[in-house]
């Protein structure tokens, strides 16, 4: 039996009931720090308490039927998630640029690769079969670079849900791998674009752990490509051909970044015959533009409760 304190106290509470149509709070999802404010056309019935009246946030159905207050903002700005894909692969495009200019680099001046590291697994057993100890040597730390690279920047990006079109991190992880680049660049300028030796190994180590740091924050976007691993790229994109799967989106996203990997290995040749000292100044340059894309687009969409 309900003890009458009990039965006081539900029955002298207030009841809400509906008072009409006027302006209310239309509240966007979780992301929004606040309401968003619209005309009373679109509002519906608030409510009153004990006779005051308070304004009731909540969704509405728009136009078309479904949840009005985002399309509407959607189409107010003139933004959809199409667009932010758009942005995000020509980030990705440009990375894997980068990505080539910097293989034509290591390639040509320091005899492994950096960027297509795993071709470096063939070359140190070239390199044991001809008794080539140093080449071998350099070929596994720029594995052991690479992999260094790609765990520091797994660690620093964290775990991300296959919705986050955006890693909150990776802006933060393409200033430390342009800052890792700006060391290969100092060291580049110190030996006059000609390393020999140690400095072989130097750079090709650290040319290695910016290019694994690239590959995990591009993985990082769940596009399925990495811009430092073509030939994965390629399977993919051939597979989906022969099958006549896969959507025609992620086909061009791949051989986007086919292209673009070739086409940085072209400029990173031409530059080394006619710009030898600055040419690594190029991927430098690269990631910076992607870092400040990545911190600056996606800010007003999170805001908005588009996917980041």
């Amino acid at each position: 039996m309900r003890s009458p304190r009990l039965r006081r106290r539900q029955t002298s509470s207030p009841r809400l009931t509906p008072t009409g149509s006027e302006r209310v709070a239309y509240c966007a999802p979780p992301g929004l720090p606040k309401c968003q404010r619209y005309p009373a056309e679109l509002s519906g019935p608030s409510a009153s308490v004990g006779g005051r009246r308070r304004e009731t946030p909540r969704w509405t159905a728009g136009p078309s039927g479904g949840r009005g207050t985002i399309p509407r903002m959607r189409a107010e700005l003139g933004e959809s998630p199409a667009e932010a894909t758009f942005v995000r692969d020509t980030l990705l495009v440009l990375l894997a640029v980068g990505a080539g200019v910097v293989d034509a680099i290591s390639l040509v001046t320091l005899g492994v690769f950096t960027a297509a590291v795993t071709a470096n697994v063939v070359l140190v057993g070239l390199a044991l079969g001809d008794a080539d100890s140093h080449t071998a040597l350099r070929a596994a730390l720029a594995i052991a670079g690479f992999g260094v690279g790609v765990m520091v920047a797994a660690r620093a990006l964290g775990p991300a849900t296959a919705a986050e079109r955006w890693p909150a991190r990776a802006p933060a992880v393409l200033a430390g791998i342009a800052i890792v680049q700006v060391t290969f660049l100092a060291g580049w300028i110190a030996s006059d674009g000609r390393p020999d030796g140690v400095a072989l190994d130097l750079l090709a180590t650290a040319s290695a752990v910016a290019m694994g740091g690239q590959s995990a924050a591009t993985r990082a976007w769940h596009t399925g490509i990495a811009t430092t691993y073509v030939s994965g790229t390629l399977t993919m994109l051939l597979r989906d051909l022969a099958e006549s799967s896969g959507a025609r989106p992620d086909q061009l996203r791949r051989l986007s970044v086919i292209v673009a990997v070739a086409g940085g290995a072209t400029v990173g040749a031409l530059l080394l015959n006619h710009a030898h000292g600055s040419v690594p100044i190029l991927p430098i340059t690269l990631t910076v533009v992607v870092a400040i894309g990545a911190a600056t687009l996606p800010r007003r969409r999170r805001a908005l409760g588009f996917e980041a």
